[in-house]
């Protein structure tokens, strides 16, 4: 009864802050509503869907992804799903619009925005979606949604999941409440044994950790048709030209980009540069920062068929999705969100095409698979931007040691690919066990 009590004091707790949380914040969130920036989803952010997600037919999932990077993550296993179950329905939901663009150019429909963890408004939206199992990519973790599928009878599972040393070292200190929330989860399907061993230390049962594996190893190739490929050479203007992408870049980085560039262009006068930012709402400021180098630049956005790019050096990627792409026209890669403490982005698209892979000292959210490559050299690890410049250079004038290192970098994105489909079988696992259960 004490430990019952325990329990209910501290989602009261909880939901306290959460509501403290989200008076003060008010005047930030309704400024950003007007502005435009939380407009969209509103509706959907407070649990009020579609109409037509009630008529339910067929067995459910519902399957939540953050950001773009996580529906990456998603693509995959809905993908392994969908051959193994033709018949069950999937809903998806995305936290950021970007994501939620992403999501819609995949799957089209029953996408949506998730909702605020507030205990009635995660509710009502797990009565219009009514899944069979609520999947959560990587380690999201609600604790009202988790909680309300659990009374409802709805199995929880957290998949392609993966603790930071930074994030473990603070769940522990919260572990007291992590443990109760955790306890709600029917499954845990984890990137690494070292993933699994942390969710151990802070609490999980070892029955209900699974080795799945990183479904982003299977998530290349899909979206990324080197039919493709031709199109954007001819309308960036590439043909003929050693390209340097430098994929999902952050503030601080672009400066020490566009001076290293500047650098190497003199010695390198074929080379054309194409710089992406991690947020395409950026594209703005990274251009007028281009242009005060006194840089020829371009947006992505305004080329087509009439308007192709001609002696612009830079290009800004500015368009959501394309990037995976593009990745296929490098001579080499740099991965942003790595020269300053953002915890690097992904490094499997650039490795599939087989290209020279570099990135900064700071990669924590991405160590496994980072450690992946470094281990069998399939990437290059810079300290700094004397450094990128140095490795840019070397790699431009050892054009073999470049083709080695991409071809070690695809060996090792295909010997890594599977986890889709383990992920997919623990989900229909868990349905199947659900069914059974009910009809005893």
């Amino acid at each position: 009864m004490r430990w019952l009590k325990f329990r209910e004091g501290i989602y009261l707790l909880y939901n306290a802050a959460l509501t403290g949380f989200f008076i003060i914040g008010s005047p930030f969130f309704l400024a950003r509503i007007i502005s435009g920036k939380y407009r969209a989803g509103l509706k959907e952010r407070f649990g009020f869907l579609p109409e037509d997600f009630l008529d339910k037919k067929a067995k459910r999932i519902w399957i939540h992804a953050v950001s773009v990077g996580e529906v990456g993550a998603a693509i995959p296993i809905a993908g392994a799903i969908k051959k193994m179950a033709p018949d069950i329905e999937m809903f998806f939901s995305t936290t950021t619009s970007t994501g939620q663009g992403v999501a819609k150019k995949i799957w089209g429909k029953n996408v949506f925005y998730y909702p605020l963890d507030f205990s009635w408004i995660v509710t009502r939206t797990l009565k219009f979606v009514q899944p069979d199992v609520f999947v959560a990519i990587e380690t999201e973790i609600w604790p009202n949604l988790f909680r309300q599928a659990s009374r409802m009878g709805i199995p929880v599972l957290l998949l392609n999941a993966r603790i930071s040393n930074r994030s473990f070292q603070g769940y522990k200190r919260i572990r007291f409440f992590l443990d109760i929330v955790l306890d709600k989860v029917a499954a845990f399907g984890v990137q690494t044994e070292e993933d699994g061993e942390r969710f151990k230390r802070l609490g999980v049962g070892r029955e209900k950790i699974f080795f799945t594996g990183n479904s982003k190893f299977d998530s290349v190739g899909i979206d990324s048709a080197k039919g493709k490929l031709d199109y954007f050479e001819s309308l960036l203007g590439l043909k003929e030209k050693e390209i340097i992408v430098f994929g999902s870049t952050h503030p601080g980085e672009e400066e020490i980009i566009v001076e290293v560039c500047k650098g190497i262009l003199k010695d390198y006068p074929n080379l054309r540069f194409i710089l992406c930012p991690r947020h395409p709402e950026r594209a703005g400021r990274v251009e007028d920062l281009v242009k005060a180098a006194s840089f020829k630049v371009i947006r992505r956005s305004k080329l087509n068929e009439d308007r192709k790019a001609g002696d612009e050096v830079f290009i800004i990627l500015d368009t959501v999705g394309e990037l995976s792409t593009i990745y296929g026209l490098a001579t080499i890669v740099f991965v942003g969100g790595s020269l300053i403490p953002k915890g690097g982005q992904n490094i499997i698209e650039p490795a599939f095409w087989g290209k020279p892979i570099l990135f900064g000292p700071y990669v924590h959210n991405f160590r496994e698979v980072v450690g992946i490559f470094l281990k069998k050299e399939g990437a290059c690890q810079i300290r700094d931007g004397k450094d990128l410049k140095e490795k840019l250079i070397f790699f431009l004038t050892h054009k073999e040691k470049a083709l080695e290192m991409g071809r070690r970098a695809k060996d090792l994105v295909l010997l890594n690919q599977g986890a889709s489909g383990k992920s997919a079988e623990l989900i229909l696992n868990v349905i199947a066990s659900e069914a059974k259960q009910s009809n005893l």
